[in-house]
């Protein structure tokens, strides 16, 4: 099992900002969604790659993610993936020395001035047990102690953890609420099971309930015979509250299409990002239903829809008359709703105001660029369309039609993420960038800074974005990198050298390598 490391500190909510619980400082997360437990894989994608260790092995990733300066990582999965065997992952790798590592770790913009700073330890190495060999050592049980291990081996780097449920069409387990909130209790109840869950897990790792609702054509309202995105989640967080009460943070998406997407569901999305096909049209579509999904998805790949995915997201956006991404829209402005057609979350923030967990959620729009929406929002158009869909809840917050304060929530972008190669991406970043810090013109749409961000992705596999690692995974992409250093609050482990007090934390850390046993807690199952 991963040595114990450094866990991050708990953390807690304090109106609109993210603190860590035990100093009251907020806490800014900079994360990387790294997927692979979601499209076959059954772990985290990647460590197939082949070539240098550096590239291949698990546990000098995630030591590497933690130098480049993220301090979350959301592990995008499937009860599919869960519940298939364990793949072979054992790979054969050539091994790095720290001079590698170091010219690896560095912007070559900047290689000169830093290069000759001290790397700092690893808090969670893994021994070889073969030399010449990677990943030997990950849980061959089940794909469930594979992820547990991914989460423990974050943990113990520093980084904070997300399991975010990612069904996107390829499961049914939304359409059943019993079955949906069933199975992340007894998914919970197992990470609550880990030895070290009280003193290294426990409000540390967040549970992002459900991804993109529009992709299963889930309004925030139940509707035809299926539960809605207010039921899903609160269920869920019902469930996992009453078996880890105060242990446990929460985040929850938005729901943003038009009724006419909703009405013909979008059920059979394909995985947009790894590049699989599977599934072209929308569950429980039939008849002159499924005549006009086909007609709409056929305009959909003329208007820019690079596969039949992308087709059916710029048809949403189209319909929804508003341009908001799968995963966003918490609209409760009802003259929009009203003249968007959009579905209406006040229901939903009026009960998520009665339950005791109300100040442990944090909200999660997705936003992404034209590349990805195929809608060129841009300047005062993105941070308006920002301020409505979202950022109003951090601002002045979500104020109940009955009267009684207003309630602010921390805002986090679930996932953002580019190609980084057209001028729109990059001046819609910029745009964005200005928003997310409330910084020049943005300002006078939003006073608060947002909590942080999700990087779509780590992976170079990613359809639509690729990753910060591309080459057949060997490199590191520091031209996205780099724009996150500049605009996005990035601080690689060399920048932080520049503080004295980071560099003698991270000197004490490698110092103290604390192992411990996987052992049951009393009165506590795991998988066997």
């Amino acid at each position: 099992m991963p040595v114990r490391g450094t866990p991050p500190p708990p953390l807690s909510i304090n109106g609109h900002r993210i603190v860590n619980a035990e100093s009251g400082n907020p806490v800014a997360l900079r994360g990387l969604n790294w997927f692979g437990f979601n499209v076959g894989m059954g772990m985290v994608d990647g460590l197939w790659a082949g070539g240098t260790e550096a590239a291949t092995d698990f546990a000098l990733i995630t030591y590497q993610i933690r130098l480049l300066g993220y301090n979350a990582v959301r592990l995008p999965f499937t009860w599919k993936d869960l519940e298939m065997p364990p793949k072979v992952l054992d790979k054969d790798c050539s091994p790095v020395n720290v001079n590698f590592l170091k010219r690896r770790l560095i912007s070559p913009n900047v290689m000169e001035k830093y290069i000759s700073k001290p790397l700092p330890g690893n808090v969670s190495p893994q021994k070889k047990m073969k030399a010449g060999y990677c990943n030997q050592y990950l849980p061959q049980k089940s794909n469930y102690h594979r992820l547990f291990f991914v989460v423990q081996s974050l943990i113990a780097q520093g980084i904070y953890v997300v399991l975010d449920y990612q069904p996107m069409g390829l499961e049914q387990h939304p359409y059943d609420l019993k079955l949906f909130v069933d199975k992340w209790t007894d998914l919970w109840r197992q990470v609550a099971c880990l030895p070290n869950f009280d003193a290294d897990l426990a409000n540390r790792v967040f549970v992002d309930v459900m991804n993109e609702p529009d992709s299963m054509g889930v309004r925030w309202e139940a509707s035809g015979g299926r539960p809605g995105a207010q039921q899903l989640y609160l269920s869920t967080a019902d469930s996992i509250w009453q078996t880890t009460p105060n242990k446990v943070m929460f985040m929850f998406e938005g729901e943003g299409g038009g009724r006419e997407a909703r009405r013909l569901g979008f059920g059979g999305e394909l995985r947009r990002r790894h590049g699989s096909w599977a599934g072209l049209g929308s569950e429980g579509v039939t008849g002159e239903g499924a005549a006009e999904e086909q007609r709409l998805l056929g305009w959909g790949l003329r208007e820019g829809g690079t596969s039949p995915c992308m087709a059916l997201r710029v048809v949403d956006r189209a319909l929804s008359g508003f341009g908001l991404n799968w995963g966003n829209g918490f609209v409760t402005d009802q003259e929009v709703i009203r003249n968007r057609g959009l579905s209406d979350v006040t229901p939903f923030f009026n009960e998520l105001l009665t339950k005791s967990y109300v100040n442990k959620v944090v909200i999660t729009p997705h936003v992404y660029p034209p590349t990805i929406t195929h809608a060129t929002f841009l300047g005062t158009t993105l941070w308006d369309q920002c301020r409505t869909a979202f950022g109003y809840l951090q601002d002045k917050g979500f104020c109940p039609a009955s009267g009684g304060d207003c309630k602010v929530f921390p805002i986090l972008i679930g996932e953002t993420g580019s190609a980084f190669e057209t001028s729109d991406d990059k001046q819609w970043l910029q745009d964005f960038a200005d928003y997310m810090n409330a910084e020049g013109e943005a300002a006078k749409y939003t006073s608060v800074p947002v909590n942080g961000w999700n990087w779509w992705a780590y992976n170079e596999n990613s359809g639509d974005t690729g990753g910060i690692v591309y080459h057949y995974w060997q490199d590191i992409n520091w031209a996205k990198v780099n724009f996150m250093v500049a605009r996005f609050g990035l601080r690689p482990w060399y920048l932080r050298w520049e503080s004295a007090q980071a560099a003698a934390s991270d000197a004490r850390c490698s110092l103290h390598w604390t192992p411990w046993s996987l052992m049951l807690l009393p009165g506590c199952c795991i998988l066997q």
